[in-house]
């Protein structure tokens, strides 16, 4: 009884490994398997030709999309406060007051107000000189004017600048000068002089006056700014009767003041 017990056994896993074996080949012959060594199609991806979209500034792009891209100017925003310059914020952040006015699209550097927000581009232009006070007597001061006039003439388009008056003359904390521009013309005032009454001379460093702008020339010594201007003597020089005179860089008589 044994015997046929293990007779019928191994005659069904002979048949069972028959049937495994056939199924086999039957899918070896359908579905060959790939040969050693066959590497894969390569998949070919489309160039785009399309132009590239703006990006909006502030927008973060990896650093792949930006690469080859020309760098953005950086600024820095800054809100004006009581006693805040033109010039003054241009030095702190060393640039030039023409930089800050471009940047800004402004026109008339005296139109900021306490808590306006300007860009200030960094790494702008460095501010190109400095108020260079000159003091002592000139070895050939030039001769004033017989006839002092109160501005220098001119047509729309050309220079008009005014010596307006002196205040506090003799008091050397309060003794200055006021100079204003009438024309229609921005003026560079970079290398033009104010003539004092024994030959001392104030040469203007770079700065730029727009159609009724004007800036003040204190006697004392301090700290410039886009308005007010310092000549640097220790003592005061203006009285009554004496002339103040105005010359620009080639050295002729733009205007003149004669102190009441």
């Amino acid at each position: 009884m044994r015997w046929k017990r293990l007779i019928y056994y191994l005659t069904l896993n002979i048949l069972v490994s028959a049937c495994t074996v056939l199924v086999i080949l039957y899918y070896w012959e359908t579905y060959p398997p790939l040969e050693t060594g066959t590497e894969p199609a390569p998949i070919v991806l489309a160039t785009s030709t399309a132009t590239p979209p703006v990006v909006q500034s502030g927008t973060v792009l990896p650093a792949e999309a930006t690469e080859g891209l020309p760098s953005p100017p950086d600024f820095i925003s800054y809100t004006v406060q009581t006693g805040d310059t033109l010039f003054g914020i241009a030095l702190e952040f060393d640039v030039s007051v023409e930089a800050i006015l471009a940047a800004n699209d402004l026109d008339n550097p005296d139109t900021l107000d306490v808590g306006d927000v300007i860009l200030i581009p960094v790494g702008g232009a460095v501010l190109e000189a400095s108020a260079t006070p000159e003091t002592g007597p000139s070895a050939t001061p030039p001769p004033p004017p017989t006839l002092p006039p109160t501005e220098a003439a001119g047509s729309p388009g050309e220079t008009v600048l005014e010596v307006v008056t002196v205040i506090g003359a003799g008091e050397l904390g309060e003794e200055r000068v006021v100079v204003r521009q009438n024309g229609d013309a921005q003026v560079s005032l970079q290398g033009w002089q104010l003539l004092g009454p024994d030959g001392e001379i104030f040469t203007f460093p770079q700065l730029v006056l727009f159609q009724d702008g004007a800036v003040t020339v204190y006697t004392r010594a301090g700290a410039n700014s886009v308005a007010e201007l310092y000549w640097g003597l220790e003592a005061a020089i203006w009285s009554t009767g004496d002339v103040v005179t105005l010359v620009d860089p080639d050295g002729d008589i733009v205007a003149a003041y004669q102190v009441p």
